[in-house]
């Protein structure tokens, strides 16, 4: 898949670019079921449906933008995604699920550089 821009935000001004290395994107569903099982044995699965999962893994990010993304996530935003890929732009509604701070390691051996691993969950 090749993959042009990748911008997560606000809006469309109040956005950070993303630009993750190659193979460092990560899509996948997951659906929501229930499993039931009646006094017989019988089984059963429902489906209520699914929601887009996306891993992230990024390196030398910026201070300003690893503040704007740490924000996102410590606000609890409803973000859109966008990913514009040979002039087809998708957008996706998602949050930010990290169980801690998404970007919160240093990108040795620079000091104003940061890595991190942005988890989003569609809704």
């Amino acid at each position: 898949m090749s993959l042009d821009s990748f911008y997560l935000g606000i809006n469309s001004t109040d956005n950070v670019e993303i630009t993750p290395n190659w193979g460092d994107y990560q899509k996948t569903k997951k659906q929501i079921t229930t499993k039931t099982r009646k006094s017989n044995g019988d089984g059963s699965i429902y489906k209520f449906g699914d929601f887009d999962n996306i891993i992230i893994k990024l390196k030398n990010i910026s201070k300003v933008d690893k503040t704007a993304i740490n924000r996102y996530w410590g606000d609890g935003n409803q973000l859109p995604f966008w990913v514009n890929s040979g002039g087809v732009s998708d957008i996706s509604s998602v949050m930010i699920v990290n169980p801690t701070s998404p970007i919160d390691k240093f990108s040795m051996p620079y000091y104003d550089r940061y890595d991190g691993k942005i988890i989003l969950s569609g809704y």
